[in-house]
């Protein structure tokens, strides 16, 4: 991704397109230029995320799961949990340890209709 250009102003934001799960795929933002030009970049969700971070800071994006609107130049976004919604969250995991959740308890909750099976045979372990 082309790195957001320095010294730029926001000046629009859009979500291009969302996946089947209602989380952003495809992301676009506009910025004003101090030479008076205005670049526009359209980039995959994460990748824009990241880069947005680099400049705005890492929480602005807790998810790729969220809503935006722009009313009067403000940007209200709206969002849905955090991280990519793929897998095991690493602190939700140690809070529901923390509640006495056993291990088996949370995976299934994390990974439901799943099963928990030893790979490695008995005798070596």
């Amino acid at each position: 991704m082309v790195p957001l250009p320095p010294e730029a102003a926001l000046k629009n934001f859009s979500i291009v397109e969302k996946t089947t799960s209602g989380r952003n795929k495809t992301m676009a933002a506009s910025f004003d230029l101090p030479d008076g030009q205005t670049q526009t970049i359209r980039e995959n969700a994460l990748r824009f995320e990241s880069e947005f971070g680099k400049r705005y800071g890492w929480r602005v994006f807790p998810s790729d799961w969220f809503d935006m609107k722009q009313e009067n130049g403000t940007f209200y976004f709206t969002g849905r949990g955090f991280g990519h919604g793929v897998g095991l969250c690493q602190s939700g995991a140690l809070k529901l340890a923390q509640l006495g959740w056993n291990w088996e308890r949370i995976l299934g909750f994390y990974f439901p209709l799943s099963d928990a099976a030893s790979i490695i045979p008995n005798n070596h372990l």
